[in-house]
């Protein structure tokens, strides 16, 4: 709250009268008061502001659920895509050696 009596004194000192310092004292309160927000209406607007958090957190986890179910997915893509991988490889080493094998007979074969 404002104390206009006070502002009402300290106008009077520095030189004006007392019903202009009044008149401006009066009107700085009215002013300040007009700006001031009410317990309540602070109250009001932190519930506001809650409730907006709580809207974003309810979206982003619902956003982290698909990330996380996009995340799984590639993964599981991951470890299909390394077992082709290893089947190939085992293919192809089974050849390579099978080859390596039969060229050696033969090397042997001819000496």
């Amino acid at each position: 709250m404002i104390d206009t009596q006070a502002i009402s004194k300290q106008l009077q000192e520095s030189g004006l009268s007392s019903s202009q310092a009044d008149a401006i004292a009066s009107m700085m309160g009215q002013m300040m008061q007009s700006e001031l927000a009410t317990k309540t209406q602070l109250d009001e607007k932190i519930l506001i502001e809650e409730k907006k958090l709580n809207v974003v957190k309810i979206e982003l986890e619902k956003e982290i659920k698909i990330v996380n179910t996009k995340v799984t997915g590639l993964e599981i893509k991951l470890h299909e895509l390394e077992i082709r991988i290893s089947d190939k490889m085992n293919s192809h080493l089974k050849w390579v050696a099978g080859f390596l094998v039969g060229q050696t007979a033969l090397l042997f074969a001819l000496i």
